[in-house]
């Protein structure tokens, strides 16, 4: 009977053993899959870092890539602008200090200009940028209306323009005119002359053209009906939308005796 009872405790001790060890293995199977895991998600981690950095330093390379062409422009600007107005160049370095990032539409700074004193043929100044020129016989956008070559004269010619321009005129004259080269004036632009003798005003006159009037001659003139050329000094001044253009013209009357 004890045999019995013995072998029986042996085989409930064996049934423990094996139901220990199954625990202990399914225990260090769990922990092997999540130690697993856990790698899966380092790698994942690092493989997404190394994505970011590279995509990182192709957006700087390429960042700097766009400012050493656009100081590569600025320099062959600057060169091309010097040779127009025949400066040397030997002594310009250009650099591209204070770059910054601009709109697309913006318009950078011009670069620094450095002059080298060692250089030959070397410019001690600083080089402005030279405005494009606009088109012959376009007009340009926003330009003030003028006036210019204003002479006083005896008569004008079939292109308006002044015949015998002078300054000197007897009291037996038959007309005096004013003649003046027109630029940029607008339809609805008053121009006007005023008439003095010693100083008094003695007649007036405007025009309006309903037309643009681009480097042209226009004029104006008086004659004895307007006022009585006496012998004196004289003068006319012209004007645009009521502002006087320069100084007023000075003329003579003498006697035509």
């Amino acid at each position: 009977m004890q045999h019995v009872n013995m072998r029986i405790m042996m085989l409930i001790w064996a049934l423990l053993a094996a139901a220990c060890s199954a625990v202990g293995a399914n225990d260090a199977e769990r922990t092997a899959v999540a130690e697993n895991e856990s790698l899966k998600t380092r790698v994942a981690i690092i493989n997404a870092t190394a994505t970011h950095e590279i995509d990182r330093v192709a957006i700087t390379l390429e960042h700097a890539q766009t400012e050493v062409r656009n100081v590569v422009n600025q320099n062959q600007f600057l060169v091309a602008t010097l040779l127009l107005r025949g400066t040397p160049t030997e002594g310009i370095i250009v650099t591209a200090a204070n770059v910054v990032n601009l709109p697309a539409t913006a318009t950078p700074a011009p670069p620094s200009r450095i002059v080298d004193p060692n250089a030959t043929g070397e410019v001690n100044a600083v080089v402005s940028p030279v405005s494009a020129p606009t088109p012959a016989g376009l007009p340009t956008v926003g330009a003030q209306p003028i006036l210019s070559q204003i002479v006083t004269a005896t008569g004008v010619g079939d292109d308006d323009c002044a015949v015998n321009q002078t300054s000197q005129f007897t009291s037996d004259t038959a007309e005096i005119y004013v003649v003046a080269v027109a630029d940029n004036i607008v339809p609805g632009t008053q121009i006007a002359s005023r008439w003095f003798r010693e100083n008094v005003e003695v007649a007036a006159f405007d025009f309006v053209p309903d037309f643009r009037i681009d480097d042209a001659c226009i004029w104006f003139f008086i004659d004895q009906t307007d006022a009585e050329f006496t012998p004196g000094e004289w003068s006319v001044q012209l004007s645009i939308n009521g502002g006087n253009v320069g100084a007023p013209m000075l003329f003579t009357i003498v006697d035509g005796g």
